[in-house]
């Protein structure tokens, strides 16, 4: 800066503080963007007429791209699905990988007596941070128990300390997904 039409030398001090405002601007972005999860649905199982195993979605806000079902042991994925189209409302797919438009990479899962399993949908998106459905957790004779047209699903929000489970049919899925999600309405747990 002149002062009286001459200029000043630089402070010794200026890199230190033009180093601290920047450390300070990526620290401040880095916090508050992409680090959050935003939860935006819940996710439910099911069978079909032929015993063969239905993932439902009712999304609540934003939208997912992908559907992951995760067990115990190797990396936990056990099946991966990519709907025609995000979703951002209600969907339905087949865990055999026989649903039109829905894409998957790993072989169909096979379900096996005595393991744990949680579905969950997801959206990963840098610009708009993540999202995610409340998973729901089951066991193959979960699946055996119900009938089709029954939804199994969380009566739990996501930050519940203990998650449990309800028993629906699928209208009332898609009509009360959100509720619980917001509210953590406990209707009909098992």
């Amino acid at each position: 800066m002149a002062v009286g039409g001459r200029r000043r030398p630089p402070s010794r001090w200026a890199p230190v503080r033009r180093g601290a405002l920047i450390a300070v601007a990526l620290s401040t972005a880095l916090l508050t963007s992409g680090c959050s999860v935003y939860i935006n649905g819940m996710t439910g199982v099911g069978v079909d007429e032929q015993g063969r195993v239905v993932g439902y979605l009712q999304i609540c806000g934003s939208r997912v791209t992908t559907a992951t079902l995760w067990t115990e042991g190797g990396d936990g994925r056990a099946g991966q699905w990519v709907p025609p189209d995000d979703v951002s409302d209600y969907a339905t797919w087949l865990l055999d990988g026989s649903s039109e438009g829905w894409e998957t990479d790993i072989a169909p899962p096979e379900l096996k007596a005595g393991s744990t399993y949680w579905l969950n949908a997801w959206k990963s998106n840098i610009f708009d941070g993540d999202t995610r459905t409340v998973n729901v957790t089951f066991t193959l004779e979960d699946l055996e128990a119900l009938e089709p047209g029954q939804v199994l699903s969380s009566a739990t929000d996501y930050y519940a300390a203990t998650q449990r489970t309800r028993v629906t049919t699928v209208d009332e899925f898609r009509e009360t997904a959100c509720d619980v999600l917001y509210s953590d309405a406990d209707l009909s747990p098992t």
